[in-house]
């Protein structure tokens, strides 16, 4: 540095040693040399005034009719537009810095080119020079437009910071495991991002319910709850379906934008509160997000905007909101994944101890009927007559609860393999009634039994016959089971509304208050042994259940241990 001020210094002293003619010579070459170049040129003596300045830089300040030589900076303001004022103080002050540092200085210097705001960036180099005894003898002053380049710069560097941040977050969702978790993720990452800007999120605990999830800075959820207290922990708002997909083809328009809390929370916001809590907060604007991914809606970032404040970068805002939908997506298909998977696992021992049960069920009937045939077989001539009788009535009884088991069996499978034909047409319940009729005198006869048909003839279903034949067949056979001889059950209907609800109730030997909870379970070996020591599976009920679900009715059991039992069902009526 030392070098380049003794070579300055040498040029300047050489070029008072010039003759006159040689002085006007080498000044004009100079300037030629300086006015040629698109580079701003100065060069002052050591109070500051301008001896000499090119084309460039005279354009640049608005000069060229000026006088400029002889004059300083303060001087040339008044000559020139008000809007240079500045940019000549700011020359004098590093002028002076470079004087003082008694070295080249080197700074970005921003010039106003319009009353718009507009502006160009220069970057400038100034030598000060000194003569022997160190005292100030010029400044050259030389400047470079790169206001293009420092664009360029800041725009690289603004896509740096962009991707480490969304890289940074990235990571952050591989990591989390709840919606709750990516949202608060996301709350706190873009109230951050925008210079702490309160922030809250809201998630749909359902398909049109939205909840108040988070908020930050914590410092101000803290302080708006203290002065309104629940009103963020315990908001909720219903969002119906327009509202939701408004807010999704909103999003690729960089959100919805609300002047005040009342309507941004759609009204759910009493208006007195909404009117404080923004007074209080000093909002101006609040700018709503939907986080949504391939139009399925997950939630809601809302900024709160004061006076003055605007979201510094909608880019990367949308770009971590796609991510954390993104991930919000993939948690979803995982836990739907992983229950999917569960219920597999949980189907698959629930029917492997069914059927361990079954064949324990089937078991005894198989052995019955093997033992009565190769009775009759091997004694058939040495068997009365009345003894031959009970055993052939003992096999019928033993192949009707073989046939009704496995039949049951079938159309359990047809359920689990969802190859239930559903056909459905209009009935009179009375139909069902004496379909199921050659079972009822079975049960008057071997029971002695009253029936008590209180069905109404005008209740007419709309139903799949063969699936509710098998309901009634299967309740009414349960009822026949578990009521005493010479005991009393009814059937009867009642129209309620859009449904037509059937009851059979009886009054045989009910069901235990802590056996109630083990009805309609297939992992457990539930059935009570009957009046007449019969035996069953409890899977009747079961598939009972199933075809009443599957028409939109529903079954429900009533029962009082040693009273009787009421089973009702409902079936849509006739439309």
């Amino acid at each position: 540095m030392t070098n380049d001020f003794g070579k300055a210094n040498k040029i300047f002293d050489n070029f008072n040693k010039l003759e006159k003619d040689q002085i006007i010579n080498y000044t004009t070459y100079l300037l030629h040399l300086v006015n040629s170049a698109d580079d701003i040129i100065c060069i002052k003596d050591g109070g500051g005034r301008w001896l000499l300045a090119n084309e460039s830089d005279l354009e640049l300040f608005k000069l060229t009719e000026v006088d400029y030589q002889g004059k300083t900076d303060a001087d040339l303001a008044d000559y020139t537009m008000q809007i240079y004022k500045e940019a000549f103080l700011t020359c004098m002050v590093t002028d002076e810095a470079a004087w003082d540092n008694k070295m080249i200085s080197r700074i970005d210097e921003k010039i106003p080119i319009d009353n718009e705001g507009n502006f160009k960036i220069y970057d400038v180099v100034k030598q000060p020079l000194f003569d022997e005894k160190g005292e100030r003898k010029a400044l050259i002053v030389v400047g470079r437009d790169v206001t293009e380049m420092r664009k360029i710069n800041e725009i690289e560097k603004q896509s740096a910071l962009k991707n480490r941040v969304l890289q940074e977050f990235a990571l952050q969702m591989l990591s989390a495991k709840t919606t709750a978790v990516v949202f608060e993720l996301l709350t706190q990452k873009i109230s951050y991002l925008n210079n702490n800007y309160f922030t809250i999120s809201m998630v749909f605990t359902q398909p049109n319910i939205s909840k108040f999830l988070t908020s930050y800075p914590l410092e101000t959820a803290k302080s708006l709850n203290e002065h309104f207290p629940n009103v963020l922990t315990n908001f909720t708002m219903k969002v119906g379906d327009d509202i939701k997909y408004k807010t999704i083809e909103k999003f690729k328009n960089i959100g919805i934008k609300y002047d005040s809390l009342y309507n941004a929370s759609l009204q759910q916001i009493p208006k007195y509160l909404a009117k404080s809590i923004q007074s209080y907060l000093c909002v101006e604007q609040i700018h709503t997000f939907s986080v949504v991914f391939e139009k399925e809606i997950f939630g809601y970032i809302s900024f709160f905007l004061k006076i003055g404040q605007n979201i510094e970068d909608y880019d990367i805002v949308e770009s971590l909101i796609f991510i954390a939908a993104q991930t919000i997506k993939r948690i979803i298909d995982n836990e739907e994944m992983n229950k999917a998977k569960q219920d597999l696992e949980q189907s698959n021992l629930i029917k492997e101890k069914f059927f361990t049960l079954l064949s324990q069920d089937l078991e005894e009937p198989l052995k019955n009927l093997l033992k009565f045939t190769s009775n009759i077989r091997d004694n058939f001539n040495k068997i009365p007559i009345f003894e031959l009788q009970k055993i052939i009535q003992d096999l019928f009884e033993n192949v009707d609860y073989t046939n009704y088991l496995i039949e049951n069996l079938f159309e359990w499978s047809k359920i689990e393999m969802h190859n239930v034909n559903f056909n459905p047409r209009e009935f009179s319940v009375s139909e069902f009634y004496k379909n199921n009729e050659a079972l009822i005198l079975e049960g008057m006869k071997k029971k002695n039994i009253q029936f008590i048909n209180s069905i109404n003839s005008n209740h007419f279903v709309e139903v799949d016959s063969d699936a509710i034949t098998m309901v009634f067949r299967n309740i009414i056979k349960n009822a026949i089971k578990f009521t005493r001889p010479f005991g009393e059950i009814e059937i009867k209907s009642d129209d309620s509304v859009s449904f037509i609800r059937i009851q059979v109730i009886d009054n045989g030997i009910g069901i235990q208050p802590e056996d109630m909870a083990k009805l309609f379970r297939i992992d457990l070996k539930f059935s009570t042994i009957g009046t007449d020591e019969e035996i069953g599976t409890g899977l009747g009920l079961i598939i009972a259940k199933h075809y009443v679900e599957m028409h939109g009715g529903t079954l429900n059991i009533e029962s009082i241990a040693d009273k009787g039992t009421v089973v009702y069902f409902t079936l849509p009526k006739r439309i």
